[in-house]
């Protein structure tokens, strides 16, 4: 009869199990979470396309299924909810090179790759709220010349 040692299982528990967290660490560092194919069903459509090149001056933003708020974030910074065209529905845009209400100025963007993240919540809830199931965020890149 085969005896097993408990020196031996837990060398092999620990080969099994180093063996799992390499093939799991590899599928993470080979499509990692920031990295998006496909825009989540909650966005109809982003403006521009990603990948696509515009003018600095052309319209950028996000139309959302009825019922979510958003807010944006371009090259890291949050763009003021006043800066913002809100067209209602979940159709958040801005228009670089021109005057919003009250006289503030939009700059045009500068020339080269700018990344866009919409973070987007439930309408219901409040932003941030850790309850809110319907909450999410999509990024993508464009180019201005």
């Amino acid at each position: 009869m085969l005896r097993r040692s408990p020196f031996r299982m837990a060398i092999v528990a620990t080969v099994l199990a180093t063996v799992l967290a390499i093939v799991l660490l590899g599928g993470l560092l080979d499509n990692p979470p920031e990295r998006q194919d496909s825009v989540p069903v909650a966005i109809e459509s982003v403006l521009p396309g990603p990948g696509t090149t515009v003018q600095s001056t052309e319209e950028f933003g996000v139309d959302l299924q009825s019922g979510l708020n958003a807010r944006l974030v371009l090259d890291g910074v949050r763009i003021p909810q006043a800066a913002v065209r809100d067209e209602g529905n979940g159709r958040l845009f801005i228009k670089p090179g021109t005057t919003i209400d009250g006289g503030v100025p939009v700059p045009a963007l500068r020339a080269g790759v700018h990344v866009v993240i919409v973070v987007y919540w439930d309408e219901r809830r409040e932003e941030g709220d850790k309850a809110d199931l319907l909450r999410g965020q999509y990024r993508w890149e464009f180019t201005s010349t």
